[in-house]
């Protein structure tokens, strides 16, 4: 994915996981599921929780579960057997939308706000959610989990996202952020310093 144009607008950026959609719940069981495939068991039911999840890739994830010394191998077994496992759950099960999370992507976007989703779970696996939501918020660009390359360094996909998003923003205009969880949020602002936190009516006084 390349640097969302700059619109001079104000820039709301929303996760799919856990904002829009109930899809954290589904991550951490199909990152367990995996762990406990390639022998990280012990770990994954003591670390695993939405928070291990949102804001990272499923070998990132992984990573947080096993340590720094994993090997590099297992980490990538990890991730093809959690990816493996998340596509076999949806197909027995549909997607739950959270309505209140796409309302107000809905009324940003009516308000001028130029909406930017970004999603933990890849293009791969849900394209026509991804598509959907698009969409029905309104949004202008998704980033999702498998558009952006991998890095050598320790930088999480909400990072590298984040920093892609960061080039495109105006700089005197709000830029506002919507995460699932305080980690989430806490990592973006280690991007974006003096980003708000919540929904433009949460800092419509400010």
């Amino acid at each position: 994915m390349g640097s969302p144009p700059s619109t001079g607008r104000p820039t709301l950026i929303v996760a799919v996981d856990g904002v829009l959609v109930d899809s954290l719940p589904l991550r951490r069981d199909a990152l367990a599921e995996a762990a406990r495939t390639v022998g990280l068991a012990a770990l994954a039911a003591s670390v695993c929780s939405n928070a291990t999840v949102a804001g990272r890739s499923w070998r990132e994830a992984a990573r947080l579960l096993a340590g720094p010394d994993v090997d590099e191998t297992l980490l990538d077994l990890t991730a093809l057997a959690a990816e493996r496992a998340l596509q076999a759950r949806l197909a027995r099960e549909a997607w739950l939308l959270i309505p209140e999370g796409i309302e107000h992507c809905q009324a940003a976007v009516e308000r001028g706000w130029r909406v930017l989703l970004r999603a933990d779970t890849t293009r791969r696996a849900a394209g026509p959610l991804l598509e959907f939501l698009m969409t029905e918020t309104g949004a202008a660009r998704c980033s999702a989990g498998d558009d952006l390359p991998t890095t050598v360094d320790r930088d999480t996909l909400i990072e590298r996202q984040y920093r892609v998003i960061k080039a495109s923003a105006t700089s005197q205009l709000p830029v506002i952020s919507r995460e699932a969880t305080t980690e989430a949020s806490d990592r973006a602002r280690s991007v974006i310093p003096d980003i708000a936190i919540g929904w433009p009516d949460d800092h419509a006084g400010d």
